[in-house]
């Protein structure tokens, strides 16, 4: 994948600071192609006047070691190109393998994966033989750095968005990281020579800091798969999401009632915001004659249980972090029940 451009675009988004009904905000994310070689895109690179030859590098890295893998920066190193060079300065005709004077054909490119994130989480991929590309466990020098060691794959932070591919030829782990409190979404695509043949989006995924989410493409041929989520990040999976779908509103009630019982309050504390989450519910169930009674009811409910946040965070019973995470699951809840 190389970058082309960028697309920018209205998003919606809920903030029970700012805009607790929902404002439109603008966002931006890279348009990539595989028509380059990470860096310089076909159209520029043979811009200038001459004989274009065309080098299949998602082929050759795949036939390479890990040590020779092959990019913008060192392309020329490629033994292939090496073996065409002294072809042209020794005037012997014919054309190295995965070298041509046309595109290579789409069938011949591997397939690839292509997936992109938005914050608070981290991603991660591994192949089949534990080989890693994104952000480093160890630090040099103090300086986090990227690593792209499975063939044909990167690592790009823009903007929020987190985005990373790879060549597909076997199983494939995705993995994320929560590194704050908030919603992720998730895009997965699976393409085959930059056409998308399958994809998958999982949109406001509630997360916390310790929030795990999983997914693992077994091969190029296998669908892509459902999302796995531990929020509390301990080792239970908490709810399994199909592309398209988020977590339920049953689900969101139950995460909210267990991070109250984990916050340590007194007990006439909880049981009083337990109880409020439980009146939330019984509206969220109850039948109304108008849509409208019951968006109003609704709202109520949510903003009386912020209130009761807001002043157990001024007494000191919540720290900011507490409250924030509370509010960013009423915040979830708030979308489901109210669009």
């Amino acid at each position: 994948d190389t970058v082309r451009g960028i697309r920018y675009f209205e998003k919606e988004i809920f903030d029970n600071t700012f805009c607790s009904t929902g404002c439109t905000v603008l966002d931006h994310e890279p348009l990539f192609t595989i028509d380059g070689d990470q860096t310089v895109v076909v159209p520029s690179a043979a811009a200038l006047n001459g004989e274009a030859y065309y080098f299949n590098l998602p082929e050759s890295n795949l036939r390479e070691s890990l040590f020779n893998q092959k990019k913008h920066f060192n392309i020329l190193e490629s033994g292939f190109l090496l073996n065409f060079l002294a072809q042209i300065i020794q005037d012997e005709a014919g054309l190295p393998e995965l070298i041509t004077q046309e595109l290579p054909n789409s069938g011949d490119i591997p397939s690839s994966l292509r997936i992109k994130v938005h914050s608070p989480v981290s991603i991660d991929l591994y192949d089949s033989q534990g080989k890693h590309t994104g952000i480093a466990s160890s630090t040099t020098f103090g300086i986090s750095l990227i690593e792209e060691d499975i063939p044909n794959s990167y690592y790009l932070a823009f903007g929020e968005g987190k985005y990373v591919g790879t060549s597909l030829t076997g199983a494939t782990h995705v993995q994320l990281d929560g590194t704050g409190s908030g919603t992720f979404t998730l895009e997965v695509e699976k393409l085959q020579g930059g056409i998308i043949e399958e994809a998958a989006t999982f949109t406001d995924i509630l997360v916390r800091p310790n929030t795990l989410a999983s997914l693992t493409i077994e091969s190029p041929a296998s669908p892509l798969p459902e999302l796995r989520l531990d929020i509390d990040g301990d080792g239970n999976i908490d709810a399994t999401i199909e592309s398209g779908e988020g977590i339920s509103i049953d689900e969101f009630l139950e995460i909210l009632r267990g991070t109250i019982k984990d916050l340590g309050l007194l007990k006439k504390k909880e049981d009083r915001l337990l109880k409020i989450v439980d009146r939330l519910e019984k509206v969220v169930k109850k039948e109304f004659r108008k849509e409208a009674q019951k968006k109003q009811r609704l709202k109520q409910v949510i903003k009386n249980l912020l209130q009761h946040i807001k002043n157990f965070e001024k007494k000191n019973l919540l720290t900011p972090e507490e409250a924030l995470e509370l509010r960013n699951i009423i915040e979830s809840i708030q979308k489901l029940v109210l669009n």
